[in-house]
């Protein structure tokens, strides 16, 4: 399945796909209203009558992400790995900002990932009441408390997420479903500055402060430039930028 308001990015492919899996669409036409719609989707699915507690259910990105495989060869993988969630393992893993999910660093991805309905609804459902509006973030903090039932695919043996640098490599991975770099929209970068600036709004700061000790000599950028810019990004964070996570 996978949660997707309106048409973009790789969604059409996704859902055409050539190895033949019918891709559920949730929220189809709604109002997005942050990161947390998609566990609440995801949640809300897995307790109606579509599902019983032992069914595996797969989530999936629908703007960036690609089926290599057909559905059996995730299952067999799956039950073979005698898991009961697997979420794929972040490319980037930018700890600082959305924490960690292993002892050594290693960072989920909420992109890609599959389980037992079972407990799937145990995680989504404490996910979706952390006051975190970002299910990263969430996800990743709850490793510790459900570290019995979260396993992530730290050898990409069903997920795969490429980063920017990947991309620009010729590197073949045995998978079966790949998630490329984000889709590029105007509406989804405006989107991010309200999603992302809690996690750099203190790196924003911090370069702001290196540049006025660089420039605090020349009054006149300092004060037509700086002091303008550092005024209408608080105002933009403070009046428009979610910060439940900030805390």
């Amino acid at each position: 399945m996978t949660y997707a308001t309106h048409n973009q990015g790789l969604f059409d492919k996704l859902i055409n796909n050539d190895v033949g899996v019918k891709v559920e669409v949730l929220g189809w036409n709604t109002k997005w209203n942050g990161f947390k719609d998609k566990f609440i989707g995801v949640y809300e699915f897995c307790n109606s009558s579509k599902c019983n507690d032992d069914d595996i259910v797969v989530f999936i990105d629908g703007f960036d992400s690609s089926l290599k495989t057909d559905i059996e060869t995730v299952k067999s993988r799956f039950l073979e790995m005698n898991c009961k969630t697997l979420f794929s393992k972040d490319a980037l893993e930018i700890n600082s900002v959305f924490g960690k999910c292993l002892a050594d660093g290693t960072m989920l991805n909420t992109g890609l990932y599959m389980g037992y309905v079972k407990y799937l609804k145990l995680l989504l459902k404490d996910a979706i009441n952390d006051t975190c509006k970002d299910d990263q973030r969430s996800m990743n903090t709850l490793c510790g408390k459900y570290s019995d039932i979260i396993t992530v695919d730290t050898d990409c043996r069903i997920f795969k997420n490429y980063s920017p640098f990947d991309k620009l490599k010729t590197v073949s991975y045995n998978t079966c479903i790949v998630s490329y770099p984000g889709s590029a929209s105007v509406n989804r970068y405006v989107r991010s500055i309200k999603e992302y600036a809690q996690f750099f709004y203190k790196y924003v700061v911090l370069m702001w402060l290196m540049a006025l000790y660089f420039f605090r000599k020349d009054i006149d950028i300092v004060v037509r430039y700086l002091v303008p810019i550092m005024a209408i990004f608080l105002c933009l964070y403070y009046t428009y930028a979610d910060r439940s996570c900030s805390s």
